[in-house]
């Protein structure tokens, strides 16, 4: 992901390429080459030369598609999708260089094209059990489990503005001034 500022006017109101995911979400690193439809099935297949994999089986008496996911487990073994990641926030899908995937409801995403997002820095306030207060958000977030430090007089964090919310992007030691983010 590429810092940039680039003075592209936002549009306030448009809705992002993450819009609309209901997590866990499970993503592939490339754009399947081919998705095919067989009577129930959904298959997938990555490259031109590999083989179809079940990405869904809507025969299964599952009603959501993480439950399903766990049948095909069982029922296909080798023969399903295997994902790359699984987020289950967006904070965690920002973290990724996911260009495709699915979410809990079985809607898929095609997350390949960058869009540019407001991102600004912060200093954290304070922190209370697993929240996080950030200066100038009026919004604890929760306290990401890779984060091992228990005092932040010189951390800086990053947030990104998505579908008009701030998110956790990153932290740092150094504070930036950029405006602007490609995701």
């Amino acid at each position: 992901m590429k810092l940039v500022n680039l003075g592209v006017p936002y549009k306030s109101m448009s809705r992002s390429k993450f819009y609309g995911i209901i997590y866990p979400f499970f993503g592939l690193n490339k754009k399947p080459y081919e998705i095919k439809y067989k009577e129930s099935l959904i298959l997938l297949k990555r490259t031109s030369k590999s083989q179809y994999l079940i990405l869904d089986d809507k025969e299964l008496s599952c009603k959501t598609y993480v439950n399903r996911i766990f049948e095909m487990e069982k029922e296909y073994e080798n023969e399903r999708v295997r994902f790359d990641i699984t987020a289950r926030n967006l904070e965690e899908l920002l973290q990724t260089k996911v260009k495709w995937g699915i979410d809990s409801s079985a809607k898929v995403f095609e997350l390949h094209k960058k869009e540019i997002f407001k991102i600004k820095c912060s200093t954290i306030e304070k922190r209370k059990e697993d929240l996080l207060w950030v200066k100038g958000i009026s919004y604890p977030f929760e306290f990401p489990k890779y984060l091992s430090c228990t005092t932040f007089g010189n951390l800086y964090v990053y947030l990104v503005n998505v579908d008009e919310e701030w998110h956790l992007y990153k932290f740092s030691l150094a504070p930036a001034n950029f405006q602007e983010i490609q995701v």
